[in-house]
């Protein structure tokens, strides 16, 4: 597999993980150019999520690529794994108490969402 189908299969798996880990649709992003306009992973507001599936990664490089794409106000992350290890993140320390917040939201949003979806099922 060619680093480039591994990068786009990797944002598939991250996406698919934070759905499970949120309870909210998270998709990948539009890959034409970075910014905040066009994250790896699309449905965690407030995060900036950079993804990457590589054996040997440079985490400063990476975090710094994410904290210069984010929008104001955003948690910069690195969401990264290499072959057969499990996925991690990466924060800057000082992001911590703004990553649990924004975390926090998100959860209750997809405590929300379950609901939702639970009442049109019973709906139909």
């Amino acid at each position: 597999m060619n680093s480039r189908s591994k990068g786009k299969e990797g944002e598939r798996e991250a996406a698919r993980i934070l759905t499970e880990l949120f309870n909210i649709p998270v998709r990948r992003g539009q890959q034409y150019r970075g910014g905040p306009d066009s994250p790896d992973v699309i449905g965690l507001e407030g995060l900036h999520v950079e993804v990457k599936r590589r054996e040997r990664l440079n985490l400063d490089v990476a975090l710094r690529q994410s904290a210069e794409e984010t929008a104001p106000g955003n948690v910069p992350m690195v969401l990264h794994r290499g072959n057969r290890t499990p996925w991690k993140f990466t924060i800057y320390a000082e992001d911590l108490p703004r990553f649990v917040e924004t975390t926090a939201r998100l959860l209750e949003r997809g405590q929300e969402f379950l609901k939702q979806q639970k009442q049109l099922i019973k709906e139909k």
